[in-house]
Order: structure tokens, then C-alpha cells, then sequence
């Protein structure tokens, strides 16, 4: 009866460390899983800051493009006031 009872009380020890393994197992399972969802997190935030970064890009040709045109306009309107300014001079000399 002795044997017996030894017997499972070997068997509930080593039942308990199996358990123990298993529970630090879950533990490193459960930090991997943390650690993937904080990359996951930082991942999105990367995807939102280059989208972002991407509006930005496309906001300052859309204002490059804005300027050039403006300036465009500017010199052909002081190339037209130019031309006016020496009629006006012709004419006076005349």
C-alpha cells in the first residue's frame, strides 16, 4: 500500500511540473503575443505618419504647381503692361 501511495504521490510531482512548464510556456507565449500586437500597433502608426508624409508631399507639389502657374501669369501680365508702356510711349513721341 505504500508503494502505492508513493508511487502517485510521484506521479502528482511530476504532474506539477509538467504543469509549471506548461504555465511558463504560456508565459512566453503570452509576452510574444504582447510584443506582436505592440509591433502591430507601431506598424499602423508607420503606415499613418508615411500616409500623412504622402498628403504632405502631394499638398506642396499641388502649391509648387499653384506658384509656377501664378508666376507664369505675373510675367506675361508684366510682359502685356511692358508692351502697353511702350505703345504709350510711341504714341506720345508721335
Amino acid at each position: 500500500m505504500s508503494n502505492d501511495f508513493e508511487k502517485h504521490l510521484f506521479e502528482l510531482k511530476q504532474a506539477r511540473v509538467e504543469e509549471k512548464h506548461l504555465l511558463e510556456h504560456m508565459c512566453v507565449n503570452l509576452e510574444l503575443i504582447n510584443t506582436h500586437n505592440h509591433l502591430v500597433d507601431w506598424a499602423q502608426e508607420y503606415i499613418l505618419i508615411l500616409t500623412k508624409l504622402e498628403d504632405a508631399r502631394k499638398y506642396l507639389n499641388n502649391l509648387e504647381l499653384q506658384k509656377t502657374v501664378a508666376e507664369r501669369y505675373l510675367m506675361s501680365s508684366f510682359d502685356v503692361c511692358e508692351v502697353e508702356n511702350e505703345e504709350d510711349k510711341n504714341q506720345k513721341d508721335q
